[in-house]
């Protein structure tokens, strides 16, 4: 009896912390289900949101990285119960190895697809027009980057959305202004 009553001090913080690491896990599932619809979407639908429905474009870009910023809190949240259940019990030091394997991987690529959300955001969702520069390369003169720069395009967006589109061609840059 005095055995069970002192392994009971030490079952209530690794339950607690088990408990944790199951809620956050079904949370983290949940979450990613929501990233896949909304990434599932703009595969499907980024094109014409962009050319005709950039306040479509703009709401789920931002969901997208709202989504990523949860999903990367929820993954060290994930990580940090997992070593603290492993100094509770070594019983549990698979569950942080199964976690912490690819930790620093994941996390950099989440960090960084919501650092690339963050800044096309910034593009699309001001009031002012944006131009952007689309460098088009030839197949036909193969080149060590792929091909040769023949055509420039000069990119208007505003409010999200294509405004307009200038295609030239790159000789045109080395004639002097008329």
């Amino acid at each position: 009896r005095s055995a069970a009553v002192g392994n009971s001090a030490y079952d209530v913080p690794m339950f607690r912390e088990a408990g944790s690491i199951f809620r956050e896990m079904a949370s983290l599932n949940f979450n990613l289900l929501m990233l896949a619809e909304e990434v599932g979407d703009l595969e499907r639908n980024g094109l014409r949101y962009l050319l005709g429905d950039g306040e479509r474009l703009i709401t789920v870009a931002s969901t997208t990285r709202g989504l990523l910023q949860t999903i990367a809190g929820q993954s060290a949240t994930l990580r940090n119960s997992a070593a603290n259940l492993k100094m509770l019990s070594p019983q549990f030091e698979r569950i942080d190895e199964l976690l912490g394997g690819d930790y620093l991987a994941s996390s950099a690529g989440l960090y960084g697809a919501e650092s690339f959300l963050g800044n096309l955001l910034a593009a699309l969702a001001t009031s002012t027009q944006q131009h952007v520069a689309l460098l088009l390369q030839s197949a036909a003169e193969s080149r060590p980057t792929g091909g040769a720069i023949t055509s420039y395009a000069d990119v208007t967006l505003g409010g999200g959305q294509v405004l307009d589109v200038d295609v030239l061609d790159i000789d045109g840059a080395d004639h002097p202004l008329n």
